[in-house]
C-alpha cells in the first residue's frame, strides 16, 4: 500500500497566561519548516513590528526577538519570508495570524511557494482570526506549543541497526491512522543499500508497524507499509522492505491493537538477486520516414 498523507498529530498549543486567556487552542503548522533540533517552543509572546511599523514581517524586524515568540499577521507576502524574518531576530517560534475574517474560526497548514526552507529551523503554528483577536492585546502573554519527544516524525527518535525497547506507547490523542490513540515514531537512514528487517516477533505485545518515506521537510509520507502480525506464535509483526543509502525512512509503532511495551529489531541485509528472463519480439517495420526516436 502506498500512498501520500500530511501528520500534524501529537501536538498541543497552550496560553499559559495570563488566566483570562490560558487554555489549549487548536491550530495548524507551517510545513514547510524543518524544527528537527527544536521542535517545540514556550515563551513571552512578542506582536512584532517590522522596519516598515507592520506586523506583517515582510520586511527585516529590527527588535530583537531573542527568546519571544513573534506574533505576525498573515497577509502582504509569503509565509516562510515572515519565518524567515522573524528567525533572522532570534525568535524561538512563531504564532501565524489568520487575517480571513469572513471565516473567523478558520485555522490551517501553511505551505511555501520556494516549497521546502530546511533553513528554517523554528517552529510555526498558525492561529484563527478570532483567536488570535482574543490573545493578542494581553499583556504579560506566554504560550508553549509541546511536541512530545517521539510521538510524530518530526521529532522522532534516531535509531540505526540494533535491538531497541519501546517501554509503553504514550496514549497522545494522535489518530494517524485510524484505531490508534498513541504512536511512537522512529528515524532510520541506511548506511547501505539493502532490504531492511524491522520485527517485534518474540513479543507478545500484539504491535501495528508502518515504515515509510517522507518526501518533503515535515508533512508528505509515501510509501507506506501497513503490518501487523506476521510472526509464528506471537503477536509481534514483522517486515522487509527495500531502502536506499543516505534516504531517511520513518518507523511507527501504534496502539490499535495494544499499548504495552515490547522489543523490536532493525537489521540490514543484501538484497537476493532475482533471475528475470525478457522476451523481446523485434520487428523490422518502419513506422515513419524520419526514423524512431
Amino acid at each position: 500500500m502506498a500512498f501520500a498523507m500530511t501528520s500534524v498529530q501529537a501536538q498541543s498549543f497552550t496560553v499559559d497566561a495570563p488566566a483570562s486567556v490560558a487554555g489549549s487552542y487548536n491550530h495548524g503548522i507551517a510545513v514547510f519548516t524543518n524544527p528537527t533540533a527544536t521542535p517545540s517552543f514556550s515563551g513571552p509572546v512578542t506582536v512584532v513590528s517590522d522596519a516598515d511599523g507592520l506586523s506583517t514581517a515582510c520586511v527585516e524586524i529590527t527588535d530583537d526577538l531573542s527568546g519571544s515568540v513573534a506574533l505576525i499577521d498573515r497577509g502582504a507576502c509569503g509565509f516562510d519570508a515572515k519565518v524567515a524574518n522573524a528567525q533572522a531576530a532570534g525568535a524561538v517560534g512563531v504564532i501565524l495570524c489568520n487575517n480571513d475574517t469572513a471565516n473567523p474560526d478558520a485555522i490551517l497548514n501553511v505551505a511555501s511557494g520556494a516549497g521546502c526552507r530546511p533553513d528554517i529551523t523554528i517552529p510555526t503554528v498558525v492561529l484563527s482570526y478570532n483567536n488570535c483577536q482574543t490573545i493578542r492585546m494581553e499583556t504579560g502573554l506566554t504560550v508553549t506549543y509541546d511536541v512530545p519527544a517521539g510521538s510524530t516524525f518530526e521529532s522522532a527518535i534516531e535509531i540505526g541497526e540494533g535491538t531497541f525497547t519501546v517501554d509503553e506507547i504514550p496514549m497522545d490523542s494522535s489518530n494517524t491512522f485510524v484505531g490508534a490513540t498513541g504512536e511512537v515514531w522512529y528515524k532510520y537512514t541506511p548506511s547501505a543499500t539493502g532490504v531492511v528487517t524491522v520485527s517485534s516477533c518474540g513479543s507478545a505485545a500484539a504491535t501495528r508497524l508502518l515504515f515509510n518515506s517522507v518526501t518533503d521537510c515535515r508533512a508528505t509520507l509515501t510509501n507506506l507499509i501497513f503490518n501487523q502480525g506476521g510472526c509464528p506464535d506471537d503477536d509481534g509483526s514483522t517486515l522487509d522492505w527495500l531502502v536506499f543509502e543516505g534516504e531517511e525512512y520513518y518507523i511507527l509503532w501504534d496502539d490499535a491493537n495494544s499499548s504495552d511495551g515490547f522489543d523490536f529489531t532493525v537489521s540490514l541485509g543484501d538484497p537476493e538477486p532475482v533471475d528475470v528472463t525478457l522476451n523481446v519480439d523485434m520487428q523490422n517495420e518502419t513506422v515513419a520516414a524520419e526514423g524512431v526516436s
